[in-house]
């Protein structure tokens, strides 16, 4: 049959053969990348957290999981719950679309150091009660919510079996709602400040409770296990048939990701996090942000704040957690740094960046390929990857494979 074909026909025939040979060559990962992919797989068990000795309480955490889908701890024209913008069936990211800023996916958030964008929480349960009284949130206030669980006859049974007695706070002469300190809120400010000190612990005692309840719920929301980690397994276990769930396509990705795009400088560790902040010199964007100091406002905030590790809520005020807060010093450089979101599921938490300023993957990497319209910074981390059209589309088939959940 080759006498059919001329000469020229034969050279196109040779090219294109080349080509996809070329297409699907194996990929091979050197004895240092090996050693580095290793450190992303598995996740472990969600550790305990010390300031919070219920975080691994089954009751807790069922009673944690009501809370997280109550629609009565909000205020306003539009009520709404938890999981109003953190929805299971949205895999726990943002589903809300009139917000300035992107709310984090609460996938893996046990692993997290530091919470909020700027780190101004340092345990989950701290974190968990900032939206009750953020305005942009549930526009709630402390002594709302703990009367919300006083005169709830089945939400009062539960939290006394857990965390014991609980005040009747629905004399609302003594506990006034609205009532929380806050600088916006005359009202409740006034009213916050018109209790007496002891009263005003027993609310703040149980409302870090609900936060506690809240925290231990949201440390069992553990990723799967991805077609990534049935890759690393078969690495570890010399198993060619494992190394087969990770496509060509990805495994270039993860050499770039590892490689010349250094990801892993920021990314590390199972949840594909630092929990560190960086500054990622971002285009400057026109709106408040509410933390527009980023972590330079955080560590002020954290350091403040009566809910943080070494504060008389904390179940372990000497804690490592705590001993932190001792050497936290805010400096100039934090002004532009924000903390590394971990990267597992990371196909369905769009939009990214902080701001929710980049829409898509493709937006993210062609930002880090070229920096284009980057904002300036004293403390510059980010060079320009320069990355090619090939590595940009392997990079995105990698962040697919920490996202895409093993079939076994």
């Amino acid at each position: 049959m080759m006498k059919n074909f001329n000469a020229l026909q034969l050279l196109a025939y040779f090219v294109l053969g080349t080509f996809l040979l070329a297409e699907e060559k194996t990929v091979s990962f050197s004895a240092e990348e090996v050693k580095i992919i290793n450190t992303l797989s598995p996740l472990p068990a969600v550790k305990p957290d010390p300031t919070n000795k219920y975080s691994k309480n089954i009751k807790a955490t069922a009673f944690g999981e009501d809370l997280f889908n109550d629609w009565r701890f909000s205020t306003g024209a539009e009520l709404f719950a938890c999981q109003t913008c953190h929805r299971v069936s949205d895999h726990f990211m943002s589903v809300r679309d009139d917000t300035e800023i992107d709310i984090p996916t609460l996938w893996n958030v046990g692993y997290n150091n530091w919470f909020f964008w700027d780190g101004r929480a340092d345990t989950l349960w701290a974190q968990a009660l900032g939206p009750f009284e953020n305005p942009k949130e549930h526009d709630s206030n402390r002594t709302e919510i703990v009367s919300i669980i006083s005169r709830d006859t089945k939400y009062k049974e539960i939290y006394e079996e857990i965390f014991g007695e609980i005040p009747d706070f629905r004399d609302h002469k003594r506990f006034p709602v609205p009532a929380k300190p806050s600088k916006e809120n005359k009202e409740a400010n006034a009213n916050w400040q018109s209790m007496t000190k002891e009263d005003q612990m027993q609310v703040n005692k149980v409302f870090a409770n609900v936060g506690k309840a809240l925290a231990a719920f949201q440390m069992t929301l553990v990723s799967q296990k991805t077609d990534f980690d049935v890759f690393v397994e078969g690495l570890k276990e010399n198993d060619s048939e494992k190394q087969k769930a990770l496509s060509e396509p990805a495994k270039r990705g993860l050499k770039v990701f590892v490689g010349k795009g250094k990801c892993i400088t920021c990314h590390s560790g199972p949840s594909f996090s630092d929990s560190a902040f960086h500054d990622t010199q971002l285009p400057e964007i026109d709106i408040d942000l509410g933390f527009k100091h980023a972590r330079h406002g955080g560590i002020k905030t954290v350091a403040d704040d009566i809910f943080n590790a070494a504060g008389p809520f904390s179940d372990a005020p000497e804690s490592y957690l705590a001993e932190r807060l001792k050497t936290l010093k805010p400096h100039s450089k934090n002004k532009g740094q924000f903390k590394t979101p971990g990267l597992r599921n990371i196909v369905y938490t769009q939009p990214y960046m902080h701001t929710g300023q980049f829409r898509s993957l493709i937006d993210v990497i062609n930002f880090y390929s070229d920096m284009e319209n980057a904002s300036e910074s004293d403390h510059p981390e980010i060079q320009p990857r320069k990355f090619t059209e090939q590595e940009k589309r392997d990079l995105i088939a990698f962040l697919e494979s920490i996202s895409t959940f093993a079939k076994d």
